[in-house]
């Protein structure tokens, strides 16, 4: 064969071979979920570039809506950052519960009574965007929890999930399976007094300043948020302190 012929023929072997490894290059990627470069596609990765899993869902977004802020996501870190009301994150998913937490804010045992603390409760929630409807753990010569809470036939949880009470029969059995101490913006709230007016079971302890409207009457009765057995019901104090908290529950 001459030689110009030669090496044309050579060249095209060539060309060919390189063709052909192209081809089963690309062939193999596809297979293997990668890019012709070689590199792992995104799994969910949509045209316009946004991601979303493979649900649908897509992050909280800064609407304004209950439970859908920062705020609400630092409580129920994790896969489900924004639960919706009567719900906690519990092992990366949202479970039906009811809400507690002890207030950030001090005062005297002049709340304005059970209603005037269900406002602080409300408002506390409200600032922090949790959403749900919630009232004060106090009673005064008239009612209590016992009377005026929603008896509740799922859990009782702090705001990341952890249990307080399995229901209302748990949350007033005299023992809880873990103290209310951590505030509604997740901060550890330790050893803090809280007026309650209120026994174990719920009923009033008959302490209550006046059905707490005043600071300057009779003491009322107190819990301690870190003692599980004593949460509701520690011991009485004078009225006119003004480092005292108060439980709220969602209803």
């Amino acid at each position: 064969m001459p030689h110009d012929r030669k090496n044309a023929y050579a060249i095209r072997k060539r060309v060919l071979a390189v063709v052909l490894s192209f081809a089963a290059a690309s062939s193999l990627a596809a297979g293997c979920g990668l890019d012709e470069g070689g590199f792992a596609a995104a799994p969910n990765a949509s045209p316009g570039g946004s991601d979303t899993d493979a649900g649908g869902s897509h992050s909280p977004d800064d609407s304004g809506a209950p439970g859908e802020d920062s705020a609400s996501q630092d409580h129920d870190a994790g896969a489900c950052a924004a639960c919706p009301p009567q719900t906690a994150c519990v092992a990366n998913a949202c479970a039906l519960a009811r809400r507690v937490f002890v207030s950030s804010t001090l005062s005297t045992a002049d709340l304005g009574g059970p209603t005037g603390a269900d406002t602080k409760c409300q408002n506390l929630a409200d600032a922090m965007r949790l959403g749900g409807n919630w009232r004060a753990w106090l009673s005064d010569q008239l009612t209590s929890p016992a009377l005026r809470f929603v008896k509740a036939n799922v859990p009782y949880r702090l705001l990341d999930g952890t249990l307080v009470a399995n229901d209302w029969d748990d949350l007033t059995d005299g023992v809880l399976a873990h103290g209310i101490d951590h505030d509604e913006k997740g901060i550890l709230a330790n050893d803090a007094e809280v007026w309650t007016g209120t026994t174990a079971t719920g009923a009033a302890s008959g302490n209550h300043c006046s059905g707490f409207t005043s600071d300057v009457s009779q003491p009322a009765t107190v819990g301690i948020t870190t003692l599980p057995a004593d949460w509701t019901s520690r011991y009485t104090q004078f009225c006119n302190r003004t480092n005292v908290r108060v439980y709220c529950f969602e209803q």
